[in-house]
């Protein structure tokens, strides 16, 4: 019992030797590994390093602006439509945001196969589209809740693909590194643009009215398909695509031969390639 009482007292060779270790980085003014990976280069504000990424956020704030300033007038217009009907005017937004909640993991599955480049300037196309038909037919006089009704719809849909295929994009712009700095400042730019598109669109239904509204969303979407068509493809960074493990069952039940891509990957796997 003395001798276990005393090799418990008695600190080991390999305690000693870690003891040294800690007080040696101490007291050169370094701190000893603590196995966390160390944050991103630049900060919060690191993302804006890349030129791709600062296109793309700058047509966000635009994009993002114009949809606020036209959901006030769209708002607006339902209730004028309507003589203050709340039924129609909630029917409006369930009819436009029905589809995000339905659609929106195909949206993303769409992002995960085909060029994120491309879907943005569909998407973005279809919702300019649209919001220039709503500005010109209110302008004309002719619109009704029915147009307004289908248009929302459209909107809804073109939403729900534009969203995800957004969204994932980021890391093509930014890579893994800077990917936290860059979701930080595309939620600074959402909620800028929340405080901005609405004073826009208050103003203009007092001064022109809710058709020139419409419009200044119409606009607002080029400026996203400017940016993309603008952005350098060899600067985009894109991971290739993932292979099945072998013995694993792909779509239609089919046994892939390919090996790899199991495993998790590296950040080196992200890096500048051409994109489609």
């Amino acid at each position: 019992m003395t001798d276990g009482f005393r090799r418990d007292c008695v600190p080991r060779v390999e305690d000693r030797e870690l003891s040294s270790t800690v007080n040696a980085t101490t007291s050169s003014g370094s701190q000893p590994p603590t196995g966390r990976r160390p944050s991103a280069a630049g900060g919060p504000f690191g993302a804006l390093r890349f030129g791709n990424y600062r296109l793309f956020l700058a047509g966000q704030l635009l994009s993002v602006s114009g949809t606020w300033t036209q959901r006030v007038a769209q708002d607006w217009l339902v209730l004028d439509l309507s003589n203050g009907s709340g039924v129609a005017l909630g029917l409006v937004s369930a009819i436009q945001y029905t589809p995000m909640m339905l659609l929106s993991s195909w949206g993303g599955l769409l992002a995960d196969r085909y060029s994120k480049r491309l879907l943005l300037v569909i998407t973005q196309s279809l919702l300019a589209l649209t919001a220039a038909a709503l500005g010109l037919l209110a302008l004309a006089g002719q619109l009704t809740l029915t147009h307004v009704y289908v248009l929302a719809g459209v909107m809804g849909i073109a939403t729900a693909l534009d969203n995800p295929t957004r969204q994932s994009f980021l890391i093509e712009l930014v890579g893994r590194d800077h990917l936290p700095a860059a979701v930080g400042l595309n939620s600074a730019t959402f909620n800028v643009s929340r405080m901005i598109g609405p004073a826009i669109g208050g103003a203009l239904i007092v001064l022109v009215g809710a058709g020139p509204a419409f419009l200044v969303n119409a606009a607002s979407f080029l400026a996203v398909i400017a940016s993309v068509a603008l952005m350098r493809r060899e600067s985009l960074f894109v991971e290739p695509p993932r292979s099945r493990p072998e013995g694993k069952s792909g779509p239609g039940g089919h046994t892939s031969s390919r090996t790899g891509g199991s495993g998790p990957r590296s950040d080196s796997s992200l890096s500048p390639r051409r994109s489609p």
